[in-house]
């Protein structure tokens, strides 16, 4: 089974996703970009820049400007 947690009818697919994102973070990683996000939940690089860029607006993520990768924001800090 891959990262994404085991289907069911009641689980609204895009509140899982953004969530797996944010758990994608951690002390190793504490910096991804759009690509190795992509690749570590197996979704398309186009789902992941739009759920990114809403996690973004909402204050849960935060870019880089140096490296243009994304970390956790100030909001779940």
């Amino acid at each position: 089974m891959s990262k994404q947690a085991k289907q069911d009818s009641r689980i609204i697919n895009s509140v899982q996703r953004s969530i797996l994102i944010l758990d994608s973070f951690n002390r190793k990683n504490p910096e991804l970009g759009i690509t190795e996000l992509a690749n570590r939940l197996e979704l398309p690089k186009s789902t992941v820049a739009g759920l990114v860029y809403t996690l973004q607006e909402m204050g849960y993520l935060d870019q880089n400007p140096e490296t243009r990768k994304y970390r956790l924001g100030l909001r779940l800090i």
